[in-house]
C-alpha cells in the first residue's frame, strides 16, 4: 500500500504533466509550477528541478539558473516561508518537451525507488539544525551544478545528491538521507578530478575559474 507522501507525490508529476500539455503556451514558467505545487511544496519543487538534469549532457545556461533557484527555494524552506522568486525567474517558460521529458523520467525513478522507500529515522528532520545542514547541502551542489562546465555528468553527479536528500525528507526515509551524503563525498571526489585534469590540460580555463574565487581542490 502507498503510503500519502508517496501518491502525493505522484499526484504532482500527474497535474504538472496535465499543465504543461494543456497549457496554451510552449511551456510553463517557474512561477506557475510554483503556484501548483502550494506553500509547502519546497521539496518537490526542488525535485522537479533536478530532473533535467538526470542526463549526461550538461544544460549549461539552464543550470546557471535553476542552481541558484534551488538555494532560494530551500532557504524559504529551512524557514517555513512560500517561496518568493524575482520576476526574472519567476517569469523564466520551462519548455514543454523539457517537462514531458522530466515528468517521463521522474515516473520511472519513483516507479522503481516507491518499492524500497519506506518511512525511517525520520525523527530528527524537523530539527533546525538538520533544516540548517539542508541548506548547506543544497547550497554547496547547486553552486557545483551552476559552474558552466561542459563536461559529461558535471551536471547529474551534484544533482543526485540534492535529488535523493530531498525525496528521503519528503518520504521520511532517513535511508535516502544518508546515501544523500554519501553522493555529496562522490560529487566532491568526481569534481575533484575535474579541477586536477583541468589544472593540468587547461590551465586557462582553471585561472578563469579562479579569478570567479571558484576553489574546486
Amino acid at each position: 500500500m502507498k503510503s500519502q507522501t508517496e501518491s502525493l507525490f505522484r499526484k504532482h508529476l500527474e497535474e504538472l504533466e496535465a499543465l504543461a500539455k494543456n497549457g496554451a503556451s510552449d511551456g510553463l514558467t517557474l512561477g506557475e509550477i510554483m503556484t501548483l505545487f502550494g506553500i509547502q511544496g519546497h521539496l518537490i519543487l526542488i525535485i522537479i528541478l533536478c530532473l533535467p538534469f538526470l542526463q549526461p549532457i550538461p544544460l549549461v545556461g539552464l543550470s546557471s539558473i535553476l542552481g541558484p533557484l534551488m538555494v532560494v527555494i530551500a532557504f524559504f524552506y529551512v524557514f517555513e516561508k512560500p517561496p518568493k522568486l524575482p520576476k526574472r525567474f519567476r517569469d523564466r517558460v520551462i519548455k514543454k518537451e523539457v517537462l514531458f521529458k522530466s515528468v517521463e523520467v521522474a515516473l520511472k525513478i519513483f516507479g522503481f525507488l516507491e518499492k524500497f522507500i519506506h518511512p525511517r529515522g525520520n525523527r530528527f528532520f524537523k530539527h533546525p539544525v538538520f533544516k540548517a545542514l539542508t541548506f548547506l547541502l543544497v547550497l554547496v551542489n547547486a553552486f557545483l551544478l551552476a559552474l558552466p562546465l561542459p563536461i559529461p555528468m558535471s551536471n547529474t553527479v551534484p544533482v543526485l545528491a540534492i535529488l535523493l536528500h530531498c525525496l528521503g525528507l519528503l518520504e521520511e526515509d532517513g535511508i535516502l538521507v544518508i546515501l544523500s551524503f554519501l553522493a555529496v563525498g562522490l560529487c566532491y571526489f568526481f569534481f575533484s578530478i575535474i579541477a586536477v585534469q583541468l589544472k593540468q590540460s587547461a590551465p586557462f580555463i582553471w585561472e578563469w575559474l579562479q579569478s570567479m574565487g571558484v576553489t574546486l581542490t
